[in-house]
């Protein structure tokens, strides 16, 4: 006989949510650009990494994300600006642009981007705001498709406990929450969970019957999916 692990609903629950549902936040691809010094940079070398750090403050202390790459990796552009001055004006200063897109990052209202490494010195601050117009959203992940199986009744003999395995869930959907009920006096729940002891998806409720006759008990299962995103 299988006895099941006594596992509290909810935390079937939020055991599903945190290990089987994907992040519904938004993702993003991000291309970033960096002002720097170009007669430092002509000093780095094929083999020197630089760190692109992502903030979401303008003093660059609250990270969003952070990766490295080879300071001569193809997927790094360095665009060399010529700016211009009137006649009288004071001197410009020469600067190479810094390009690159950085992949899964957590969206915030506004971004801020440091570049560390590799003979780098920026040009206009070290901690520099990033256009939002150079932000390309992905879709979030579909929200989760949940549904309730029929209620099925059970009979538990007089003065006894017993366990029943809810109904199955639809094919392509995930047991989450069991649902265990009775209007008879005198019959408790003793828990309710995910069973462990067989090798199906399943949900129990556990029941402990204290009078003289049978009673009868119910229970159901809530079952869940993540559909595709669209």
């Amino acid at each position: 006989m299988n006895y099941p692990i006594d596992i509290k609903s909810g935390l079937v629950c939020l055991a599903f949510i945190a290990g089987i549902l994907p992040s519904l936040t938004y993702s993003a691809d991000v291309p970033v650009s960096y002002n720097v010094d170009p007669h430092a940079l002509r000093s780095a070398t094929a083999g020197s990494f630089i760190s692109f750090e992502l903030y979401a403050d303008s003093a660059c202390s609250t990270p969003v994300a952070n990766t490295s790459i080879d300071i001569a990796d193809p997927a790094l552009l360095i665009k060399k600006i010529t700016l211009s001055r009137v006649n009288g004006g004071p001197k410009v200063a020469n600067i190479s642009t810094l390009e690159y897109v950085m992949t899964g990052v957590s969206l915030t209202e506004n971004l801020y981007l440091r570049v560390v490494g590799g003979n780098i010195t920026p040009v206009g601050g070290d901690c520099q705001i990033q256009q939002r117009s150079a932000v390309s959203v992905s879709r979030p992940a579909s929200p989760p498709q949940c549904v309730s199986t029929a209620v099925q009744s059970f009979a538990i003999q007089a003065n006894s406990s017993r366990f029943f395995d809810n109904p199955a869930c639809p094919a392509g959907y995930i047991a989450t929450t069991p649902y265990c009920w009775t209007a008879s006096t005198g019959v408790y729940n003793q828990g309710s969970g995910y069973n462990n002891n067989v090798n199906s998806n399943q949900t129990f409720c556990s029941w402990r019957n204290t009078t003289a006759t049978q009673q009868t008990v119910f229970g159901g299962n809530m079952c869940c999916r993540v559909p595709a995103s669209p």
